[in-house]
């Protein structure tokens, strides 16, 4: 008669299933894994089932490798398993389970074997004989979902009206209350048939006149937090699973709350990022005719931002922290910034990557006020510009000076300075304005994948090519 119990062996919990007379080990596992590819970010819920030996410690081992070939196939170049619990698994994770035997030859060299994601040839021999359990074809197949759903956190200075519609849930102004930044999590959707770099929203010529989320990127719930449960909830995330970090996005002018939920969850969900993401929504109008208003706005926000920068450098220690802003947004992020280098500089570290996508800045302002503040005191700076950018070509006028994120025709412009990649993105396709390429176009978020995902540097960045006697880049044609 088979016996079950329950222990736990180092860091494993264990759920024996079968110990016999003959003294022969068998134990299911329970593990979330994490899977990382140049096309692949996925967590699944895996049941390892082990028999012959016990692998102790190296079960985690065992559980991300046996991952990787046989749930993943090779699309995963990067595998993490930590103990199964429902704040490192989603309750959506895919369920799977993969039986395997191991020999005491195996175990010992299980032992030299460095972390999970590290394969030295070693589990050749364990790897013939795993095999992935699949459910019985008789089950009744469950339907999923009609479209993926993702969450992402906010921060957000915005007012708060009361009113129940989401959409209108957060104002134009800044909260006048202290605090005045409030925290949370929203659910957007993604539809099964959505392609990187689109932002799939209602369009008349299709006669649609209202969101749909097996359609379009939609806002579906903003869920209130306090400030404690956002930052351990952030903390969590951010610290499992190989330690992804932070994704943190600041948007532009001209974008109401939900507008730049949706950009953010379509960001997050194209870029596969494995932790959690963060937007910080300040308050503009949403309107094409409010640009100095919303320039207002954004000088309003910057101490907030400084404060934000500062509470997510703290939730974890040593980093990774990644920030890409947009257009005025990157006003608010590197004021912000230099603030707290001007304050806390022992932050410094905690930040990976700083990206400034067509950034709305006064050039001569950057170089002279801000770049001698947060370059080289911690994280790598890479600027997008282009000569395309038709709205920063309005705004360059209007301030009566060359925008940071604006070339001439001729290429010319592209600002060059020590500790900042400077990119050319000209020749990258892009929506009418030609403002949103950081987000709307495939090869702009491929290469943003190899910046923050794989840490590569522009001249191992294969979109890239050095420009011939210049020191910044372009992408190929």
């Amino acid at each position: 008669m088979r016996q079950r119990l329950v222990s736990v062996i180092g860091p494993v919990l264990l759920i024996a299933h079968g110990l016999w007379a003959t003294g022969s080990y068998a134990a299911d596992h329970e593990f979330c894994v994490l899977g990382q590819g140049p096309e692949l970010t996925k967590t699944i819920h895996l049941t390892l089932q082990v028999e012959g030996e016990d692998p102790k410690d190296k079960a985690a081992v065992v559980a991300a490798e046996l991952s990787k070939r046989l749930v993943w196939t090779g699309k995963a170049e990067q595998a993490y398993a930590e103990l199964y619990d429902a704040e490192a698994c989603s309750s959506t994770a895919e369920r799977e389970t993969i039986r395997v035997t191991l020999s005491k030859a195996d175990v010992s060299s299980l032992s030299t074997v460095r972390g999970p994601g590290e394969d030295d040839g070693l589990f050749a021999s364990v790897a013939k004989q795993a095999r992935r359990v699949l459910p019985p074809p008789f089950l009744p197949k469950i339907k999923g979902n009609p479209y993926h759903t993702i969450r992402v956190y906010y921060a957000t200075n915005r007012n708060d009206t009361g009113k129940l519609e989401l959409n209108q849930h957060f104002g134009n102004e800044r909260e006048a209350k202290a605090p005045r930044v409030s925290y949370g999590v929203v659910d957007v959707s993604i539809p099964k048939h959505h392609r990187k770099g689109e932002l799939e929203s209602p369009s008349i010529w299709k006669l649609e006149f209202r969101q749909d989320p097996e359609q379009h990127v939609t806002l579906l719930a903003i869920n209130s937090l306090s400030r404690d449960q956002w930052r351990k909830d952030l903390a969590t995330r951010a610290t499992r699973l190989g330690k992804p970090g932070i994704l943190l996005f600041i948007h532009g002018y001209n974008l109401t709350f939900r507008q730049a939920a949706e950009r953010t969850g379509q960001l997050a969900y194209d870029l596969a990022f494995a932790g959690p993401t963060v937007f910080f929504a300040w308050p503009s109008q949403g309107g094409l005719a409010t640009y100095t208003v919303d320039e207002q706005k954004a000088e309003q926000s910057i101490l907030d931002m400084g404060a934000l920068l500062s509470d997510l450098a703290d939730l974890v220690p040593g980093g990774p922290v990644y920030i890409i802003a947009h257009s005025m947004g990157t006003r608010v992020l590197s004021h912000g910034f230099k603030e707290l280098m001007t304050k806390q500089l022992e932050k410094r570290r905690n930040f990976k990557e700083i990206v400034l996508a067509a950034p709305d800045i006064d050039a001569t302002v950057f170089k002279e006020q801000i770049a001698p503040k947060i370059l080289g005191v911690g994280p790598r700076v890479t600027l997008y510009a282009s000569s395309e950018d038709k709205a920063l070509g309005l705004s360059g006028p209007v301030h009566g000076g060359p925008r940071l994120g604006k070339l001439q025709k001729d290429g010319s412009g592209m600002t060059v300075i020590r500790d900042m990649d400077s990119i050319d993105a000209s020749t990258v396709e892009a929506d009418f304005l030609g403002h949103s390429f950081f987000a709307g176009n495939r090869t702009v978020l491929t290469d943003l994948i190899d910046l923050i995902r794989n840490g590569l540097a522009p001249e191992k960045r294969p979109d890239l090519e050095s420009v011939p006697g210049t020191k910044y880049w372009r992408f190929r044609q």
